[in-house]
């Protein structure tokens, strides 16, 4: 989106109509998906319900409307049951398939094998199944973290070896092979998507950063 060059000032006659624009702009900001939002809003509704009632004691003069102790049970929230996912969403051997996952909740950039972390899925995943879960390693990478689909892939436990084509390292400004093999000091570690890879020819790839670079200044060595 873009931000407004001015303030812009928001009008509501109803507090439903607040609640809906709050939940949107986390969807807008990437921060939620819709299922997170549509559930929000009724989990909000059975913990925002009792204290309005509460606050209309308050306004009313009646001193039941006071902050409540630890003891007070009129203001528990009943967890809401987790949704089952549609029929027609999730196979019917979903429970114990070979498929992948995002790792989103952890610092590296893999899939995490169903199989094996089958507990640890998040149930918004498994109520969308077919938009998180991928039948093989490759493409759950593909789809999840296209930006660095090798990293991802050699991070979840499988084999990649890149394509030794060459690329710009625009940090250390050297010409650099799209491998991860410590033993040939030319690699500089997989490309990410953003990178424009020049081949087999390293002398193109020099000529990316400046046309007066030798081959000797430009590669390492």
């Amino acid at each position: 989106g873009v931000t407004p060059a001015n303030n812009l000032t928001l009008t509501y006659t109803a507090w439903s109509d607040i609640a809906h624009d709050c939940g949107q702009s986390r969807l807008y900001g990437g921060m939620h998906f819709e299922a997170a939002v549509t559930a929000s809003h009724e989990l909000c509704s059975g913990f925002i319900n009792p204290v309005v009632e509460k606050a209309e004691l308050l306004r009313q003069g009646n001193a039941d409307g006071a902050l409540a102790t630890f003891g007070d049970d009129s203001i528990l929230v009943t967890p809401l049951e987790r949704p089952a996912a549609p029929a027609d969403d999730v196979p019917v051997d979903a429970v114990e398939p070979r498929a992948f996952y995002p790792n989103w909740g952890g610092l590296e950039e893999k899939c995490l094998d169903n199989s094996v972390e089958t507990e640890n899925m998040p149930g918004y995943m498994r109520t969308n199944y077919n938009d998180f879960v991928s039948d093989d390693l490759e493409t759950c990478c593909a789809k999840h973290y296209d930006w660095a689909k090798a990293d991802c892939i050699v991070n979840s436990g499988g084999t990649y070896a890149g394509s030794s084509e060459w690329y710009v390292n625009w940090v250390s400004l050297k010409c650099v092979k799209d491998c991860n093999d410590s033993s040939d000091v030319s690699c500089g570690g997989f490309a990410k998507n953003w990178d424009e890879l020049f081949g087999d020819s390293a002398a193109d790839c020099c000529g990316n950063i400046s046309p007066d670079l030798t081959i000797s200044e430009c590669i390492e060595t």
